[in-house]
């Protein structure tokens, strides 16, 4: 009855067949960004009937980034993806509940427009620039009410002003110096790298701001690691003068921020 609904409700390039555990398994026209097929799956339960992706979509989306993990702002255009299509997302799924047959073919087109989004955010964040990850991070810090300063200039013990891409005050005494590495080339990577050592070395033991100054500053160096350009000697580096984040993981870049 559901092959037979799908198969008149929905344009003929979609192809159904059985799948495991009495589901329907939709074959789309649509192609994930590795050239894989994207799917969907429908399975009557307790008088509805429930389109999903099993999981698929932001499964991809994890396995394809560098960390294993979504950073904050993949979680949130997920989020808007969701959202716009009207689709829920309970334990990782794309899941559309249908109450009425007719509403079938709806929501298999709804769940795989989204799985093809969620797939696209892949691409999103590996050709964005320094300044929409800058401003990614901003509006991060900003959600969570850290009081945040771009742009700032200090110097060092050589004499030589450095900007730091934020200054974080969390609190009235947590108070940190954070550089943002981030890049889409290998070979720009090490040179950025080399920089940032340079100055979080200079930065290390100079006088700051009244009243508190560098010396008593987080010096933190947050790498972008949502495209795979950087190496270990890249963090080793960088651990010898400063706290070590990664974007990927801001839970712990919070905890940093937080506790200095």
């Amino acid at each position: 009855m559901l092959e037979e609904i799908v198969r008149t409700g929905v344009p003929a390039l979609f192809e159904c067949s059985d799948a495991p555990n009495g589901n329907l398994q939709v074959h789309t026209p649509l192609i994930q960004p590795d050239g894989s097929v994207i799917d969907v799956y429908i399975r009557e339960r307790d008088d509805k009937i429930l389109v999903t992706d099993f999981g698929d979509a932001i499964g991809w989306l994890k396995m394809n980034s560098m960390s294993g993990k979504l950073s904050w702002n993949q979680k949130r255009l997920i989020a808007d993806v969701c959202q716009t299509l009207d689709v829920e997302k309970p334990n990782g799924q794309l899941e559309v509940w249908c109450n009425e047959q007719s509403e079938l073919p709806d929501a298999i087109e709804r769940v795989a427009q989204a799985t093809l989004r969620i797939s696209d955010i892949y691409f999103t964040f590996r050709t964005r620039s320094f300044h929409s990850i800058a401003n990614e991070v901003d509006a991060w810090l900003r959600e969570r009410r850290f009081s945040c300063t771009r742009r700032a200039k200090y110097r060092g013990n050589s004499g030589r002003n450095w900007t730091v891409d934020y200054v974080v005050e969390a609190g009235s005494t947590n108070f940190c110096l954070m550089f943002l590495l981030s890049t889409n080339t290998r070979d720009a990577a090490s040179r950025i790298s080399d920089r940032v050592f340079t100055g979080c070395s200079d930065l290390h033991n100079a006088s700051g701001r009244k009243g508190t100054g560098v010396r008593g500053a987080t010096i933190l160096s947050l790498f972008d690691d949502t495209v795979d350009v950087w190496r270990t000697p890249d963090y080793e580096l960088l651990a010898q003068v400063s706290r070590i984040a990664k974007w990927s993981h801001s839970d712990e870049l919070e905890q940093i921020l937080t506790t200095g």
